[in-house]
């Protein structure tokens, strides 16, 4: 259920080594245009001296805005990402090294490679999508740092009708792959809708990291099973490992 076009590449690989998969993501995509996105804070940019990147995403539309309005990514900040996977993306559009966590993609291992470094002083930019990630936001403002949001895109929630969840039922799928906490809460308030779908919760379940995986056992599932690392190539080994 990973968003598109990783979920799409995941479930080609998977269906080509004999694991038969469906995609389907939860959301649509576009930029965004909040109070706080980049077209209303693209001074700000050039003015920090940490980028935060949350998101192949919030590098996808970051780049799509300065590319339209002739501008560049900013040199003089330090860049952290969430992830390897990010990380390698951002690299495309900057030379600059990009700095991440290594044992685990997630908001508490960034948080713990920030506090590694000497930033409260600096001023801080978190690009991230329209009511995204809170957690390193709340745990920065909470210790007095100084940050500011970017909203780089927004994501609508599609539609999910009995008639879907009873087309995955007559799939016979009983394993599910969730990358993101919105995903996971989206899933359970779909759950909620349809009381009948009970049998969710017999598949097991991927996630990644163990905020995630708690969030998945609070709601009811019992086959859980974690990944530290949200890209396709440890999502692969992982899922192949528990098949």
């Amino acid at each position: 259920m990973r968003p598109s076009p990783e979920g799409e590449k995941l479930v080609n690989i998977l269906n080509k080594i004999g694991i038969l998969s469906w995609h389907f993501s939860l959301f649509n995509f576009s930029p965004s245009s909040s109070l706080i996105s980049i077209s209303k804070k693209k001074h700000e940019l050039y003015t920090a001296d940490i980028m935060i990147i949350f998101s192949k995403r919030s590098v996808y539309y970051t780049n799509l805005y300065l590319n339209k309005n002739n501008l560049n990514w900013p040199l003089n900040p330090d860049y952290y990402a969430i992830g390897k996977g990010t990380a390698i993306f951002l690299e495309k559009y900057i030379e600059k090294k990009i700095l991440f966590p290594n044992d685990e993609e997630s908001s508490e291992a960034l948080l713990d490679l920030l506090y590694e470094k000497n930033i409260s002083k600096a001023k801080i930019i978190l690009l991230k999508g329209e009511n995204g990630r809170k957690l390193v936001e709340k745990k920065l403002l909470k210790n007095h740092f100084n940050i500011s949001i970017i909203e780089c895109y927004k994501k609508s929630f599609k539609t999910i009708d009995s008639l879907l969840i009873e087309k995955w039922r007559s799939y016979k799928i009983n394993t599910l792959i969730i990358t993101s906490g919105d995903i996971l809460n989206k899933l359970n308030d779909t759950i909620d809708c349809f009381n009948k779908n009970e049998w969710l919760f017999r598949c097991k379940i991927f996630v990644v990291g163990s905020r995630l995986g708690n969030i998945a056992r609070k709601i009811g599932w019992k086959d859980i099973v974690i990944s530290n690392y949200a890209n396709n190539e440890n999502l692969l080994k992982i899922i192949q490992k528990h098949n």
